[in-house]
């Protein structure tokens, strides 16, 4: 006979389940985003210790409690003149629910200036120090994040603090403190929550259990009412 400690029991294990069922699940695609559930933290527009062609980097956030496949994500920046410049993550890249995933210009890093990056975009892009942008995007070409910037520091990077994630101002960028150094001696956390990240928010949004979850969160919750029931009626004054 189940006891209500043994059903409160199984109904707390199967809670835990439940929750690591969603932590597990299988990733977001990039096409289930909506703006602002991604988000550029920082960025590097201007190293000094290797070169830009090496060294420019930025990182994003996910704000969600699931993970992301960022295949299909296409990242652009301005290019010369009115033109764009573009790449897109062309393989499967996880990004951890509530983690970072750093972008930069070359993978090795003996060459990049001391950073392990998550994906290298070579020529794809590059990052102007001055008046430039970078926009997160759907393959549909709806924007989930944006950060524009009018001037930039020698060897220091952006912290984004704050703003609309989908239109981030030079307003929102703060400089990072000059203790915080990397690798050869640039100025940054690359791939490290910064100073402001808790302003940054989680959107608490989860992956949802498969069906065969709540089933059996369902089966224990019943059998935790019918114990319940039974002593409402043996406590019952008999007359």
């Amino acid at each position: 006979m189940y006891t209500t400690h043994h059903i409160s029991i199984i109904t707390l294990a199967l809670l835990a389940f439940t929750a690591s069922k969603a932590a597990n699940a299988d990733p977001l695609r990039v096409t289930d985003l909506q703006p602002g559930q991604i988000r550029i933290t920082e960025l590097m527009a201007d190293p000094a210790k290797v070169s830009d062609t090496r060294g420019e980097w930025f990182e994003i956030y996910n704000t969600l409690g699931s993970p992301i496949d960022l295949q299909g994500l296409v990242v652009r920046s301005k290019g010369s003149g009115s033109s764009t410049e573009s790449f897109n993550v062309h393989s499967s890249a996880l990004l951890d629910a509530g983690g970072l995933f750093l972008f930069g210009r070359t993978p090795a890093t003996g060459e990049n200036g001391g950073m392990t990056l998550d994906w290298a975009w070579g020529k794809g892009i590059s990052l102007g120090n001055t008046n430039d942008f970078i926009t997160l995007a759907r393959p549909d070409g709806t924007t989930l994040a944006k950060v524009m910037w009018a001037s930039s520091q020698s060897g220091v990077s952006w912290e984004v603090h704050g703003g609309v994630a989908i239109n981030q101002v030079q307003a929102d960028l703060v400089a990072t403190d000059r203790t915080l150094e990397y690798g050869r001696g640039d100025v940054g956390t690359p791939g490290a929550f910064n100073s402001d990240m808790l302003a940054l928010g989680r959107s608490g949004v989860a992956a949802v259990p498969e069906p065969s979850t709540y089933a059996l969160l369902g089966a224990g919750l019943t059998l935790l009412g019918l114990r319940a029931a039974r002593r409402r009626r043996t406590c019952q004054p008999v007359g």
